[in-house]
């Protein structure tokens, strides 16, 4: 039998303060669904490249523009403002929250430690290092 639930929580990031609610799969078309499978591939890619030190200066640009557009489809309300006061480092810990979550993040340990680092936590290689805190439903 189908079950199907459209009371939930949602996930949200804070951000200065500020809880802004993540998108969940089911809420988008299928034109976005394919966009971010697409991203979330590349971004892999280039977490390898970058990993084994093989990332170019246009990588490493092509990457940054990506996290940002990934973000905006994923905390669909965040003003552009704060889009652009975030690192590519932050902005990647909101991506890998969000793919952990749909099972599989880029960066994995290597993002927790950063994670740390950027929060001033410390953080497990087994842990999912995730920033996603719950809102309230909405």
């Amino acid at each position: 039998m189908l079950e199907l639930n459209t009371a939930r929580e949602r996930n949200g990031v804070k951000i200065d303060g500020v809880v802004y609610e993540m998108i969940e799969i089911d809420d988008l078309e299928l034109k976005d669904v394919a966009w971010l499978d697409k991203a979330g591939k590349r971004l892999k890619a280039a977490a390898a490249q970058i990993e084994n030190g093989g990332a170019e200066q246009q990588t490493l640009e092509e990457t940054s523009a990506l996290l940002r557009e990934f973000v905006k489809m994923l905390l669909p309300k965040l003003p552009p403002e704060v889009l652009a006061r975030l690192s590519d480092v932050k902005a990647l810990m909101i991506v890998n929250a969000y793919m952990e979550g749909q099972g599989s993040g880029p960066f994995g340990a290597k993002l927790a430690a950063l994670q740390g680092e950027a929060t001033g936590s410390t953080s497990s290689p087994d842990s999912s290092g995730s920033t996603a805190a719950p809102s309230s439903p909405g």
